[in-house]
Parts: C-alpha cells; sequence; structure tokens
C-alpha cells in the first residue's frame, strides 16, 4: 500500500521531503517540496507516468 511505504521511507534519512499530489498537481506539490526540503527541483516532464496517450507537458504539471 502506498500509506505503508510513505510510512516507512519517512524514517529513512535519505529521505529530505515528501507531499501528496493535491488538486493543483505536480504544479504545486513539487514546489512545496523544494520549499520544505530547502532546495531546487528539476524535472524531465518527459518520463514522468501518463494516464493517458498523448498528454501535452502542461496537462501532466495539473
Amino acid at each position: 500500500c502506498l500509506m505503508e511505504v510513505c510510512v516507512a521511507l519517512a524514517g529513512d534519512p535519505r529521505i529530505v521531503a515528501m507531499q501528496d499530489l493535491g488538486a493543483a498537481g505536480l504544479t504545486s506539490s513539487s514546489a512545496e517540496l523544494a520549499h520544505r526540503g530547502g532546495c531546487g527541483i528539476e524535472m524531465d516532464i518527459a518520463r514522468v507516468s501518463r494516464r493517458e496517450r498523448g498528454m501535452t507537458p502542461y496537462e501532466v504539471m495539473l
């Protein structure tokens, strides 16, 4: 279960931040993760899993 994995990873010192994907999707959660982790973030949108074929980068980020 995803929740069990998240709880297990929360104690790992290599994990500096963890964020759920809310209504604003990757756009908001990635910025929140970077802020909480005190770091920047770089994403390769081409490698993000998609729910449908042909989704644009804009659609992926939302």
